[in-house]
């Protein structure tokens, strides 16, 4: 049994303290591609599955594009116009209070390696999701951060890595527009939010279009309350409400936003093939009411 970013071993402290080990749990995401079957989770690389039997064949390294203490998204991103799969990893670094970013994009035939750009960012960064559009990788900063009172409670045991990350209402969100060829990027300061999963970007008019599911605050749940799974013990009156709106990015800095819908919604997703590019549908899971 291992301690995972947001939940300790049974057994208190004792059975917690200085055991920093965590297991892959690839149990985020599938994705299938050149003839390959992964499960995804953001925390490790990739574990390969036979597609006919489901059984296990191990870590896979994406034909050695993800080096030792590399990781993976769980959701990757089709180019649907280059018919290539682009993926991306987050490395914080508190000591040097920094954030390194690696995208990679694979041709359509399997893991050949067509681009990688590495860009790094000042803070704690805590991304879950991007897009692609024809010219930028698209992710959305929140004004996260550690708490290093509460990374102490880590070392002893008491507390979860989760437990450490702080979400400062006061800060504004940053769109980070990362150009695929390795330029400068851009980074916009927008309202504050965090953004768990995105729908789609696409370019259009000089400027960049994304639609995100987004929250006025980052909410992780307390699962260390209870024993109780989190969807019994949580008060889901309480939850921040999770909506989805569109954001038009200018490489200038300008910025507008819109909502496209009231209702609480999440994991939203449209057509692969329009993937990078205009749509008109996204697809969510949504409650029946807004109340």
């Amino acid at each position: 049994i291992y301690r995972n970013q947001f939940s300790c071993k049974p057994g208190g402290w004792a059975a917690n303290a200085f055991d920093f080990r965590i297991k892959n749990l690839a149990n985020t995401n599938v994705l299938s591609w050149g003839g390959r079957l992964l499960a995804l989770w953001e925390g490790g690389k990739p574990f390969e599955l036979d597609p006919t039997t489901l059984a296990t064949v191990g870590e896979n390294n994406l034909a050695g594009a993800l080096k030792d203490g590399d990781q993976f998204t769980a959701h990757p991103r089709i180019d649907a116009a280059k018919k290539r799969l682009c993926g991306f990893q987050y490395q914080p670094n508190p000591v040097a209070d920094e954030t390194k970013l690696t995208f990679w994009e694979f041709g359509s035939k399997g893991f050949d390696l067509e681009n990688k750009v590495v860009q790094t960012v000042p803070g704690f960064g805590f991304f879950h999701d991007f897009v692609v559009t024809p010219n930028y990788f698209v992710l959305s900063y929140a004004p996260t951060g550690l708490s290093f009172s509460a990374l102490g409670w880590v070392v002893v045991g008491t507390k979860a890595m989760g437990q450490a990350i702080e979400f400062d209402k006061t800060k504004p969100a940053r769109m980070l527009l990362i150009p695929r060829d390795g330029s400068a990027m851009t980074t916009i300061e927008v309202d504050t939010h965090f953004c768990f999963h995105f729908a789609n970007g696409f370019e259009e008019g000089g400027r960049v279009v994304v639609d995100m599911v987004q929250a006025d605050v980052l909410e992780l749940g307390n699962s260390f309350a209870s024993d109780a799974p989190l969807w019994r013990s949580a008060d889901f009156g309480k939850l921040p409400r999770s909506t989805l709106w569109r954001y038009e990015l200018a490489p200038d800095g300008q910025w507008s936003r819109r909502q496209l819908s009231e209702s609480p919604l999440e994991f939203p997703g449209i057509p692969p093939r329009l993937s990078g590019q205009r749509h008109r549908f996204a697809y969510c899971a949504a409650m029946g009411s807004k109340e």
